[in-house]
C-alpha cells in the first residue's frame, strides 16, 4: 500500500467514523481488515481537537493578560497545550 493510499483511506475512514459508523464495518467499507481499522483508530482518537487547541491558546492569553491569574494555572495550561501539540 503506497503513502498517499494509506492516507486516503484514513480521511475515508474518518468520514465514516463521523458518520457514525462502527470501527468495523468503517474497515469493512472500505475493504480493510479489522488490524488496520483499529491502528486508525488510535490515529483518530490521538488527533488533538482544533477547537480545544484554540480554547486553550485563547484561556492562556487572557490570563497572561490579567495580574490576578496563578502563574501555576498558567503553567498547567500551557502544560496541557504543549502535550496537545506534541500529539500532531
Amino acid at each position: 500500500m503506497s503513502v498517499t493510499e494509506t492516507e486516503r483511506n484514513y480521511k475515508e475512514f474518518k468520514k465514516l467514523r463521523k458518520q457514525g459508523l462502527l470501527i468495523g464495518e468503517a474497515a469493512k467499507k472500505l475493504g480493510l481488515n479489522r488490524q488496520t481499522g483499529g491502528r486508525y483508530e488510535k490515529r483518530l482518537r490521538a488527533e488533538p481537537l482544533p477547537k480545544a487547541v484554540a480554547h486553550l491558546e485563547k484561556r492562556i492569553l487572557q490570563m497572561s493578560q490579567n495580574p490576578e491569574s496563578s502563574i501555576n494555572d498558567l503553567v498547567k495550561l500551557a502544560d496541557a497545550l504543549s502535550k496537545i501539540k506534541a500529539c500532531e
